[in-house]
Parts: C-alpha cells; structure tokens; sequence
C-alpha cells in the first residue's frame, strides 16, 4: 500500500513539472512572436531612408571637386551634418613634396694618381645604386683632364643585373673647360629619369684619347666599353680602379592629400 502510494505521488510529480516546462517554452515562442511583429510594424511605418551618393564630378590638376546627391533632412557623411537647405562641397586637395637624396662619396676622398680613358667608354659605382623612382637634378664629377674635346660627355642611366646591364636613359652635357677641379651641373627638371635600383654613370659615346676623369679609392668601380650612340647593352667589367670621381642628387615626390569640406548654402 505504501508502495503504490509513493509511485502515485512520483507520477504526479513529473506530470507537474511537464506542464511548467511546457507553459515556458510556449512563453518563450509568444515572446519572440511578438518581437518580430513588432519589428515588422517598426519597419513599415519608419522605413529606411537613402544616404547621399558622392560623386566625383571633375578632377583638375592635382584638385579633386566632389558633390553629393539625394540628401536626406539630416545624415552624417565623413563626419560632416548638414541640413536639407545646404549641399556638400568637398575638395581634396594634393600637394607633392620634393625629397631629394644625394648619392654622395664618403668623405675623406682619396683619388688615384692616374686618369681613365672616356673615350667610348662609361663608369658608375657599385655603391651608389638609387633607392628612390624619380628624376636626377644635378651631378658632381673632377675630370682629370682639362675638357678640350668637341664630343659631348654623357650620362647614362643603367638598369638590369650584373652581366646583363643595358641603358635605359642618357643625357649630353658639356663639362667646363680649363679645369680639373670637381663640377657640379645642374639637370633640368623631370629630364633624366631614373628609378629604384639603378646606376647613374659617365662616359663618353665617341672615341677620344684626350678626355679622362678621375677614379677614387678605395671603391670597387664598374666599366662598360665599346660605348656609342646604339649601344643598349653592354659587357661590364668589375675593379678597383674602376670607380669614377662622380656623384650624384635625385629628387623624388611624395603625395599629401587632405579634405576639406565646404557648405554651400
């Protein structure tokens, strides 16, 4: 008797806590029932409103014009509020900074005693390769000779790998004559390009026994020989000796840009 007692009052139990767990979850889906009617209702009579399209209208020189279409009572637009009586006028404007970088000689520089043929013939220095894209402003270089040629002197931009050099810009000057002493010429500007990991030397395109230049110590130099007017490629030779008294500037750009906006009322 006692047992069946105790079964009764387990069965009643666990029909007990069915019905709790049943009267929850239904809680549960009338909740989330009511919370998507009500985000439907939210939506329908507060729909969603458009954002203005920014359009790029002109673009002049390095000033870039912006303007913005369709706008709504109030947006926040790159951090920019306006009402609808005014209209977004923005300008991005760029500047170019000039850096300029001098490949120069380690001081103190000791030259060597004799000169090197120019004639057909150019030089660089395997230390001084370009770290930067851009253009070369000036030169520096001592002649050890006095300039009496009436050939030109050259400069040459070299691009490639070792055993496999070849020019890829040149440009005649004409040195100052009656001296030895170092010279610097000035390269008008965006003339001579030259970019990362280039070699910029000097030389000659026309045979000459008269013109030299001075080589430096201790600098391991390159030379190319056999230099003229069609030479693209060329066989380099590697030495002491071989690098020319020469240095160079170039300048690079670097872009800025900065936005300024402006309300047009």
């Amino acid at each position: 008797m006692d047992n069946q007692m105790q079964d009764l009052i387990v069965l009643r139990a666990g029909r007990a806590r069915k019905r709790k767990l049943l009267g929850l979850v239904l809680a549960i889906i009338c909740l989330g029932l009511y919370i998507a009617l009500a985000i439907i209702l939210f939506k329908y009579f507060n729909p969603p409103r458009q954002i203005s399209n920014l359009v790029t209208t002109k673009v002049t020189n390095d000033i870039e014009y912006m303007t913005s279409t369709n706008l709504p009572d109030v947006i926040t637009t790159m951090d920019i509020v306006n009402s609808s009586e005014q209209s977004i006028l923005s300008t991005i404007g760029v500047s170019l900074i000039e850096i300029y970088t001098n490949y120069s000689l380690h001081e103190p520089i000791e030259y060597e005693t004799d000169g090197h043929s120019l004639g057909n013939t150019l030089y660089f220095n395997g230390a001084l390769m370009c770290n930067y894209t851009g253009y070369v402003s000036s030169v520096s270089f001592r002649l050890f000779t006095n300039w009496e040629d009436t050939a030109l002197l050259y400069l040459f931009v070299i691009s490639g790998s070792p055993f496999n050099y070849h020019i890829s810009y040149r440009y005649a000057i004409k040195p100052q004559k009656n001296t030895t002493q170092l010279q610097t010429i000035k390269i008008p500007s965006r003339t001579l390009p030259i970019s990362v990991t280039d070699f910029f030397a000097i030389g000659m395109q026309d045979s000459s026994n008269m013109s030299q230049i001075y080589t430096i110590h201790p600098p391991i130099g390159m030379m190319g020989t056999n230099i003229n007017e069609t030479t693209r490629k060329f066989i380099s030779k590697l030495g002491a000796g071989f690098a020319p008294a020469f240095t160079y500037t170039a300048v690079h750009y670097k872009e800025i840009s900065a936005i300024t906006p402006i309300v047009v009322r």
